[in-house]
């Protein structure tokens, strides 16, 4: 619990709440000022920022969101779109109405004929893989391997995966039901409403509410085989990778540095995971440059694969105090001439307190190929390579601090994190508080920038959603409101 949370508790109820609670009654959704609810919608996985709504609605329905869209369009109202709650920098926090979707919209469709489902944005990852793989098949960009998340959320931010040949999982979206800003509920796709469309997608939510979204799906193989491979530097971790890729040997590719110590190594272990989607029963050799100092090799199944982060990190929640810590997890997308160093500087600056914490400290590098990036309002940064790198590094500050001067000293290095970053030359994954620092959206979305404002003005010109991104003021701004 933060400094900040008795004020909260005890300031008055806002003039409006009253006409909206009475509004509420008549539309079909569920309009709640509980404590509790509110509570549970105050705080995000960052634990940092906390923000108790003054009330939280919940929607089953296009037609429910759009009701309060409506009404709280026009009366300035804020509203946060609350997916499963996993941002660490208050994107979905607010002190006006926390918007939830629920029932229908987390339904999952039949695959039709194209390989195209139709999700529900409240649906579950896991569910809309399970859904996919019992059809035989997969999402075609891949999933964040974490998959206690919503699509509607993921689609909000981009969502990355470790297979290396695609971009976002928005980059494989057909089509988009969109409640805007302005309380419309329109398809949008690349061929209607193409401005929406693109707006939406990575768009941090700040132009309408997605609630539908049709994605491409692609055959899955039954197995996977997992090749771990070991190594003590950075750079010929990155170079393995690099031969990897080069010789299409892996559809899934990333780093993780293990701590010091894994395999009685004093400093720390380059670990690169290389995993071929195959229907073989038996495992055959992975050929990669240069050769590693330990590899295992193991066979799995698609859904044993596709389970095991998640598992990880539930696991975590339920035997440790996960949920409980502020974690700062900063992630950057960088050229793949600057991610090595950027990275080996993270790994170099994490101390031996660090990595001897109870819940693990993490260090990620997942390569990809720029031109699989077709998102405007996903920045990637510039350069001539098609390679970039996401670097994810996760750190554990323990229980929040009452202090603010606890909370003041977790942000600066938050904020150190990103001033490191844009000197490599890197771009945010925007789950990070990023644009009140050296990346406001100006400068995150470059080119691209001035029209997104404007297109996020036309549909939701109230301008009231996502407020804890930073988007709404930063349009205002641009566009002199």
């Amino acid at each position: 619990m933060t400094a900040t949370q008795p004020d909260q508790a005890a300031a008055p109820p806002p003039a409006w709440l009253a006409e909206l609670e009475q509004r509420a009654t008549h539309w079909s959704g569920d309009l709640t000022v509980d404590p509790a609810a509110r509570e549970a919608a105050a705080t995000d996985a960052g634990n940092l920022d906390h923000r108790r709504p003054a009330a939280v609605f919940r929607a089953g329905t296009a037609e429910a969101v759009a009701e309060l869209l409506r009404h709280t369009g026009a009366r300035g109202i804020p509203v946060a779109v609350r997916g499963a709650g996993h941002c660490l920098s208050g994107h979905a926090l607010t002190d006006g109405v926390v918007l939830t979707l629920v029932g229908g919209l987390g339904r999952i469709g039949e695959v039709d004929t194209e390989g195209v489902i139709q999700v529900g944005a409240a649906a579950m990852l896991a569910d809309l893989d399970a859904a996919a793989f019992a059809a035989g098949y997969r999402p075609a960009a891949g999933l964040p391997d974490y998959h206690g998340l919503t699509v509607g959320g993921v689609l909000a931010v981009g969502g990355i995966s470790a297979w290396w040949r695609e971009g976002t999982l928005a980059d494989r979206v057909r089509r988009l039901r969109v409640v805007t800003g302005r309380g419309e509920i329109l398809l949008a796709s690349a061929a209607e409403h193409r401005d929406l469309f693109e707006a939406a997608l990575a768009g941090l939510g700040a132009v309408g509410v997605i609630t539908d979204a049709w994605l491409e799906l692609t055959p899955a193989q039954p197995r996977v085989q997992l090749d771990l491979l070991d190594y003590a530097a950075a750079a010929t971790a990155f170079a393995a990778m690099d031969c990897l890729m080069d010789n299409e040997a892996a559809d899934e590719v990333y780093l993780w540095v293990q701590r010091p110590g894994t395999g009685g190594r004093p400093g720390a272990t380059f670990q690169v995971h290389a995993y071929q989607h195959t229907d073989r029963h038996e495992t055959q050799p992975l050929p990669v440059e240069p050769e590693p100092e330990h590899r295992l090799t193991q066979l799995v199944t698609y859904p044993e694969r596709s389970r095991m982060i998640t598992e990880m990190f539930d696991s975590f929640r339920t035997s440790l105090s996960w949920d409980d810590t502020t974690k700062l997890w900063d992630d950057v997308l960088l050229s793949g001439q600057h991610a090595e160093h950027y990275l080996t500087r993270r790994v170099a600056a994490f101390t031996p307190a660090d990595w001897a914490t109870e819940i693990p400290q993490f260090v990620l590098a997942f390569p990809h190929r720029r031109s699989a990036f077709t998102r405007p309002a996903f920045a990637v940064p510039a350069g001539d390579s098609d390679r970039i790198v996401l670097v994810d590094t996760l750190r554990d500050r323990g229980l929040p601090g009452a202090d603010p001067s606890w909370t003041a000293t977790v942000r600066g290095s938050r904020r150190g994190a990103h001033e490191q970053a844009r000197a490599d030359g890197g771009v945010a994954y925007p789950i990070w508080g990023c644009w009140d620092g050296v990346w406001p959206h100006a400068v995150r979305l470059g080119e691209h920038w001035r029209d997104f404002a404007e297109t996020v003005a036309r549909y939701n010109p109230h301008l009231q959603l996502n407020q804890g991104t930073g988007l709404p003021a930063a349009i205002r701004a641009e566009l002199g409101r």
